[in-house]
C-alpha cells in the first residue's frame, strides 16, 4: 500500500470528488426534507422539526431524538412503567346501546361514509411475503409505545381480533355502524391488472343480500410495497395502466355496480380512485369507464378523486368531485410541546391533531365539487416501528367537533342528495384510525359520531328556547355556610333572577340535604339539589352533576365552593374567589366576554387561583401521565396550570371527557390498584388535561374585588 503522503494526485482528486458528491447528496436530502416540512407546516414546522432531530450520545452511538426528550429519566421511566402495567386493565365499558336507542337519521342529514380496510383475513400473497397467517392484526399487536402517553398498541374491543372470512363479523360491523349514524362503507378495492387480492369481504357482502347496508368502492391504485407506502421501493405488486387495464378494471367491479345497495348520487354510482395522479390520462380513463357502463347497462358514474399531495398533484380531468383525505390532505404541523420520550432511537414524527379541528372552523372553500373527510386519529407506529407518524391529542371530543364542523359546512354547500362526508377510517387499526370500539375508548368515537350528526342539525350558538343559558353550581358543607355565602354573593344580584336569567344547583351531603332544601326554597323556589359525598374532591363532584348540565345545554356555569373542602386558607387570595367570580357586575361581565370572544375558552378563572405545577410528587406525576393517556391528551414538556379553590366559570362541554373515562376514586382503585385518595388528589390538579382533551383552554382574569374593594383591571 502506498503511504497516504505519497499517493498519486489523481487518487486524492478522486477521493475528494467522492466526498464532495457524498456531502452534496446529504445537503440535497436535507433541503428536500426542509422544503416538504415548510410546505406543510411553514416556518413553525421547520423550527419544531429541527427540535425533533438533535443528536444525543448514548454508549458511543449517536441517536437523533427530540430536544425535549433526551434520555429517559427516572420520571419518564416510572410513568412509562405505570402506563405499560395499566394496559392490562379494561378502562372502557362495552357498547351497551340497544337497537331501540340507536341513532335515528333525519331528512337532510349528511351521509357518513367510512373507509373500510379488508386486510383482516389470510391470503396466499401475504403468507408468501410476511409469513403464514399474516393479517393486519400481526402489525397491530406488536406495536409498543415510544413515549409516555403514546397510545400503543391499539387493541380491539367487543369485535376482538376478527377474521373477515366470517360473515358474522361483517354483520356485527354493519349493526354497530348503523346504530351510531354511519350511512355506508367505502371498501378499498385491490386490483392489479386482472389480479385481485383481499377481495373476500366484498365477495361475502355481494353474496349475502341480508347485509343491507350501502357501500361503494375505492380503487387502491398504488403499488403494493414492503414499506406500506405505495411508492416505488421494494415493490411486491406493481400497478400498471393502459386502455385494456381501464376496461379490465371497470369490468371487474361490474357485479358491485349492479348491486341495489351500491351508493348512488342522483342515480349515479359513486366510485373513488385513491391515486388519480397515477392515471396517465385521467380524462380518457373516465371516458372509457363511462362508455363501458353505458354499453352494459350499469348506469352512470359519479367519479371522485381522493386528494393527495397538492404540490405534486393535479385535478383529475373527467372526474366529478374530489374528497379530502387526512392526514395527507389536509395536513397538520408538528406539535410544539413534546411528550417524554422513552426510546432514545425514536426517529418518528409527532403532529398536532388539534390543527384539523381549528382549521374546520373556517374551511377554505374549493372552486371544485369537494367532499369533506375527517379522521378519528392517526398513528402508523404499528407499520413503521420507531419511525411512525403520530397525531397527538386525538380524542373523541375533538373528533366530534371536527365532524360536526364538516357536516355543517356540507349543509351550506351541497344539495341534500349530495351531502356525503367521509371518515378515515372504520378499521385502519395499524394506522390508529378506527371507529370500531377499542380497549381504551370503548365506543366513545362512535358515540361522538352520532352526537356530531345531531349537533350539526342545530344552529350553533343559539340558547335553548325558554331555558336560561347560565347556571350557578354551589357545593355546600352546612346550612350556616349557605347564609354566609349568600351575603358574599350579593344574593346573585349581578346575574338576575333565579329561574329566569339563570338556574341554581346546590350540592351537599345527604345528611344536610333535607334541612337545606327547606331553608333554601323559602327564597329560591326553583333551586335544584344534588346529593354528593363531601369527602370527594371538587372535580369528582362536578362529574356527578355534569350529565345534568350537559342535558340542559347550559352555555356557561359558575362553580362555587363554600370553602370546607377545596381551597387553602394559607393562600389569602383564594378566600375571596366567590367575590371575584360573582361579587361585582364587572367580574360577571368579564367572564361572559371571555367566553363570547373565543370559542376555545373552556374555563375562566381569576389569575390569583392559578399556579403552575412544578413540584408534584413523582407518584402523582406518574398518575397524571396515565390520566393523560386515558384522556388522549398526554402530559407534555409544557407542564400544567392548576386551579386552586375549585371555583371558576366553565363550559360544561369542555369537561365532558371526565364522563368518557369515569373519574371515580373507586373505579380507579379497582382497575389499577392505586390508593383512591392519591388518585383523587391527582384528579384535582388535572383540570387543564381534561380541557385539552376536549380542545379547550384556561383563560385567566385579573382580580376585580378583594376584601370588598374594587381593583382596576
Amino acid at each position: 500500500m502506498v503511504p497516504a503522503r505519497s499517493r498519486p494526485a489523481g487518487g486524492q482528486s478522486h477521493s475528494m470528488k467522492q466526498r464532495f458528491l457524498g456531502y452534496a447528496g446529504k445537503v440535497w436530502r436535507l433541503v428536500n426534507k426542509a422544503w416538504i416540512t415548510y410546505r406543510f407546516g411553514g416556518w413553525a414546522g421547520i423550527r419544531v422539526a429541527l427540535a425533533h432531530r438533535k443528536p444525543t450520545q448514548v454508549g458511543g452511538r449517536m441517536f437523533h431524538v427530540s430536544a425535549a426528550a433526551k434520555l429517559p429519566g427516572d420520571v419518564a421511566l416510572a410513568a412509562y412503567t405505570e402506563q405499560i402495567l395499566a394496559q392490562s386493565q379494561p378502562y372502557y365499558r362495552p357498547s351497551s346501546l340497544e337497537p331501540a336507542n340507536a341513532f335515528q337519521p333525519a331528512a337532510g342529514d349528511a351521509k357518513l361514509i367510512s373507509f373500510y380496510l379488508p386486510q383482516y383475513h389470510p391470503i396466499p400473497e401475504n403468507d408468501a411475503w410476511w409469513g403464514r397467517g399474516f393479517t393486519e392484526w400481526t402489525n397491530v399487536s406488536k406495536a409498543v409505545p415510544q413515549f409516555v402517553g403514546h397510545y400503543q398498541p391499539h387493541l380491539p374491543g367487543e369485535l376482538g381480533f376478527y377474521d373477515l372470512r366470517l360473515v358474522e363479523v361483517q354483520k356485527r360491523q354493519i349493526e354497530l355502524a348503523r346504530q351510531y349514524g354511519i350511512h355506508g362503507f367505502c371498501y378499498y378495492y385491490y386490483w392489479f391488472n386482472g389480479r385481485k387480492i383481499l377481495q373476500r369481504p366484498l365477495e361475502n357482502l355481494l353474496s349475502h343480500p341480508e347485509l343491507n347496508f350501502p357501500f361503494c368502492l375505492c380503487w387502491a391504485n398504488e403499488n403494493w410495497t414492503r414499506r406500506w407506502d405505495g411508492l416505488n421501493h421494494e415493490v411486491l405488486l406493481h400497478q400498471s395502466y393502459g386502455d385494456d387495464v381501464d376496461i379490465g378494471f371497470i369490468e371487474s367491479i361490474s357485479p358491485a355496480l349492479r348491486d341495489p345497495r351500491y351508493l348512488r348520487i342522483a342515480g349515479k354510482a359513486v366510485l373513488l380512485v385513491y391515486r388519480p395522479i397515477y392515471l396517465p390520462d385521467a380524462e380518457a380513463t373516465a371516458r372509457r369507464w363511462r362508455e363501458y357502463c353505458h354499453k352494459w347497462g350499469l348506469g352512470q358514474l359519479h367519479l371522485v378523486a381522493v386528494q393527495g399531495d397538492k404540490a405534486g398533484g393535479h385535478w383529475a380531468e373527467g372526474f366529478d368531485a374530489e374528497v379530502e383525505f387526512p392526514p395527507i390532505s389536509p395536513w397538520a404541523p408538528p406539535v410544539r410541546n413534546l411528550p417524554l420520550m422513552v426510546n432514545p432511537g425514536y426517529a418518528g414524527r409527532i403532529f398536532d391533531y388539534r390543527h384539523f379541528v381549528e382549521q374546520s372552523r373556517r374551511y377554505v372553500q374549493s372552486t371544485r365539487a369537494l367532499y369533506r373527510c375527517v379522521m378519528p386519529g392517526w398513528d402508523n407506529e404499528a407499520r413503521q416501528p420507531g419511525r411512525g407518524r403520530t397525531f397527538l391529542y386525538s380524542t373523541p371530543e375533538l373528533y366530534g367537533r371536527w365532524l360536526q364542523n364538516a357536516c355543517q359546512d356540507t349543509y351550506t354547500r351541497l344539495a341534500e342528495d349530495e351531502r356525503l362526508v367521509f371518515i378515515n377510517a372504520w378499521n385502519e387499526w395499524a394506522e390508529g384510525a378506527h371507529l370500531e370500539p377499542d380497549r381504551l375508548h370503548g365506543d366513545a368515537y362512535l358515540k361522538a359520531t352520532a352526537a356530531a350528526l345531531v349537533g350539526a342539525r342545530a344552529v350553533a350558538g343559539l340558547p335553548i328556547s325558554g331555558r336560561p343559558e347560565t347556571a350557578v353550581v354551589i357545593r355546600l358543607g352546612s346550612i350556616d355556610t349557605w347564609s354566609l355565602l349568600l351575603e358574599r354573593l350579593k344574593h346573585f344580584r349581578y346575574l338576575g333572577q333565579v329561574g329566569r336569567d339563570f338556574n341554581l344547583h346546590l350540592m351537599t351531603s345527604p345528611k344536610v340535604l333535607g334541612d337545606l332544601q327547606k331553608h333554601v326554597q323559602q327564597e329560591f323556589a326553583g333551586c335544584e339539589f344534588t346529593p354528593i359525598n363531601d369527602r370527594d374532591g371538587h372535580l369528582v363532584t362536578v362529574a356527578e352533576i355534569l350529565p345534568l348540565l350537559l342535558q340542559r345545554r347550559y352555555g356557561y356555569v359558575c362553580l362555587i365552593n363554600d370553602g370546607a373542602n377545596g381551597w387553602h386558607d394559607h393562600q389569602r387570595f383564594i378566600a375571596h374567589l366567590p367575590e371575584e367570580l360573582l361579587g361585582c357586575a364587572e367580574a360577571v361581565a368579564a367572564a361572559r366576554q371571555r367566553f363570547a370572544g373565543a370559542a376555545d375558552v373552556g374555563v375562566v378563572v381569576p389569575s390569583c387561583a392559578v399556579r403552575h405545577m412544578d413540584t408534584e410528587s413523582a407518584s402523582r406525576l406518574s398518575l397524571l401521565h396515565i390520566l393523560g393517556l386515558r384522556l388522549g391528551a398526554p402530559l407534555t414538556a409544557g407542564g400544567l396550570r392548576c386551579v386552586e379553590g375549585g371555583m371558576y366559570w366553565f363550559r360544561p362541554v369542555a369537561l365532558a371527557p371526565m364522563l368518557r373515562i369515569g373519574l371515580g376514586a373507586k373505579e380507579f382503585e379497582i382497575s389499577n390498584g392505586h390508593d383512591g385518595a392519591l388518585w383523587m388528589r391527582t384528579v384535582e390538579v388535572s383540570l387543564e388535561l381534561i380541557l385539552r382533551a376536549a380542545g379547550y383552554r384556561i383563560e385567566e382574569l385579573r382580580s376585580y374585588q378583594i376584601s370588598g374593594h374594587v381593583v382596576k383591571k
